[in-house]
């Protein structure tokens, strides 16, 4: 296609942002983000904390070889002890979905593909870059300034309950954006069931879909 709207969910919508400013300029019609937060931390102590203790230890060189987070093998855990995840009152810092909002076996299929493999540097950057100001975890490029002063419709969603990117962290594109056609929606649900939930296809799915049948 010449023409396309990019939508993404959660990085997919930080990378949605970035590239309709730079290398797809000419060819996004608009964007569509769920879940993405613009200042990454916002809103979650939780993630605030994780990002000053990383960038601590980063300061002292104990990890200058930059090694690799096994992502992964985090991914299979949680799988193992999604049912005990997927309780209410579970002891966890921030929970990735709703307690009993996804099917057990979208969760399961879920958890098994969405975790790869990343580098301390890499993890470091996505969790400081939104006080640094870029749009780029790598600080190679900041397309921050391009993406703000870009005038394509754009639509936002984020969960009332998303620990991992609450409304304080995703809002304040909107209020960055100075896109003409711009519109900002929440949904009461939380990182995962937003796009994978029981109750996304009579919600979310038909909200995106009305938005861009409109454009």
């Amino acid at each position: 296609a010449d023409r396309f709207f990019l939508v993404g969910h959660s990085m997919g919508g930080l990378i949605a942002y970035s590239v309709a400013a730079t290398q797809l300029r000419a060819e996004t019609r608009g964007i569509v983000s769920i879940g993405s937060p613009y200042l990454p931390g916002m809103g979650s102590r939780a993630l605030q904390a994780a990002s000053f203790l990383l960038h601590a230890v980063r300061l002292t060189g104990l990890l200058d070889s930059n090694p690799t987070l096994p992502l992964k093998f985090v991914g299979t855990q949680l799988r193992l002890v999604r049912g005990l995840l997927d309780f209410k009152y579970a002891p966890m810092p921030f929970q990735g979905w709703a307690p009993g909002s996804v099917e057990q076996e979208i969760l399961d299929e879920y958890l098994s593909r969405s975790f790869d493999r990343t580098s301390v540097e890499v993890a470091h950057g996505l969790l400081r870059f939104g006080e640094s100001g870029g749009l780029s975890p790598d600080g190679r490029s900041d397309a921050r300034l391009a993406f703000e002063g870009l005038d394509r419709p754009l639509l936002v969603i984020a969960g009332t309950h998303d620990h991992l990117a609450p409304p304080e962290s995703v809002r304040p594109v909107v209020e960055a954006s100075r896109s003409t056609d711009k519109s900002y929606r929440e949904f009461p649900f939380g990182h995962i069931d937003i796009l994978l939930g029981r109750e996304a296809p009579v919600t979310v799915w038909p909200t995106i879909d009305q938005w861009l049948r409109r454009r």
